[in-house]
Order: C-alpha cells, then structure tokens, then sequence
C-alpha cells in the first residue's frame, strides 16, 4: 500500500507540476461503466466512473487526471441441494470494488479532429469490501473481504467531438488488482457446534474487462 501511495503522489506532483507550467485546457469526465469480472461465478455489473484532469502540451494531446469509480460485484457459485429440495448449496456473495487511479492518456490526433483514437495507462489502489457466505450439507459459514490493493490498468478508446468543448467517448480497459484475502469467521452446523475458521484464501474478483461510455467536458 506504501508503494500505490508512492506511485499516486510521485504521479499527481509530475502532472500537477506540468498541468501548472504547460496546461491548456482543464477537462472532467463522467463515464458509465460495465465491468465484466474475469472469474468464474461473478455476474458481469455497471457503475459510474469520474475523472478530472488536464490536457498538457502544446499540441494538449497528453492528458493526467485522478479517477473514481465503483464497481458492484456478485457472486453465486450454488448447486441445487438434493437432500433438500428447494435449497441450495455453494457459495454466494456480494460487494463492491471502488479503484482510485492516477491516469495518463496520450491523443494520436490533434484537439480539432472529430474522431480522436487514445491510449492511456493507470495506477493506484482499490478498496475492495463485501460478504461471502458458504453452505454444506448441515453447516454454514460466513466471512468477509475487506482492504485495499493495489491496481493497474490499460486503456484504448475513441472521443467523438460534439461541439468544441464536448465529446463523446468509448473505451475499453483491462484492469487488475493486487490479490486479497478473503476471511472465514469460522463454521456453524445444525447442533450449534462452531468450527474453525479456514485459512485466509485469496479473492477472485481480481481481473477486470470495463468497458465505458460518457461524456468529456473542457473547460
């Protein structure tokens, strides 16, 4: 975690330095998201994403900003039981992925094209939190992921200008994160008896396909 703080801080004072001596155009962009999780058992969501930045360089084909987003996640990894019709066993659960990214994106065209092909890179952390429940035959447990890990992501897309001041974008990413663990609290069973919790094991939800669709405001 040390290390994303690093690369945040080290990432917004070179962009904050260069956004003060050589900025052109300011921009925010707001973005709605579909992330399609790359594991087995989680359901594909959508979510906002919210960047703001500047353009910098005298041709303002380079672009810094910092990035928000929140990704919901699910999980449903159940069979049908057959010692009791109408329930189910496996695992379930819920949650969200919330990254925080320091970005840079480089236009292949000038700002007065209609179409205009990016390519950008990021990096920071996300919180990733939520709830996982498991079911056995005659015991349950519970458990939770929770922490922050640390993040990178590519992108590629296309802006699509409106007017002078307003475009329209598509993009696609890949983004993963740092594995984290999720934790059992242990198991019930149906006389009371509480077990052990399992080791730490990691959380799948780590890999990310997003694909995004949104409007760039200059100012």
């Amino acid at each position: 975690m040390h290390t994303t703080k690093k690369i945040i801080l080290t990432t917004l004072c070179i962009g904050g330095f260069s956004c003060r001596m050589a900025a052109t155009e300011f921009f925010v962009r707001a973005n709605a998201s579909y992330a399609d999780y790359q594991a087995d058992a989680f359901a594909s969501k959508t979510g906002p994403t919210l960047e703001a930045g500047a353009l910098i360089g005298s041709s303002s084909r380079h672009a810094v900003g910092v990035e928000f987003a929140r990704f919901p996640w699910e999980m449903d990894a159940t069979f049908p039981s057959l010692l009791a019709p109408g329930s189910s066993l496996g695992t379930t659960g819920s949650g969200h992925l919330a990254p925080l990214l320091a970005s840079y994106r480089y236009y292949f065209q000038k700002p007065d094209a209609r179409w205009r092909f990016f390519l950008g890179v990021a990096a920071g952390a996300t919180q990733i939190s939520g709830r996982i429940d498991t079911r056995l035959s005659g015991t349950a447990s519970g458990g939770e992921v929770k922490g922050w890990a640390n993040t990178a992501a590519g992108t590629a897309g296309l802006a699509l200008a409106i007017t002078r001041n307003v475009a329209l974008e598509l993009s696609c990413r890949y983004l993963q994160t740092e594995e984290i663990d999720y934790v059992s609290y242990g198991f019930a069973g149906s006389l009371g008896f509480v077990g052990p919790a399992s080791p730490p094991t990691p959380f799948a939800a780590s890999k990310l396909r997003v694909a995004s669709l949104g409007l760039s405001i200059k100012f």
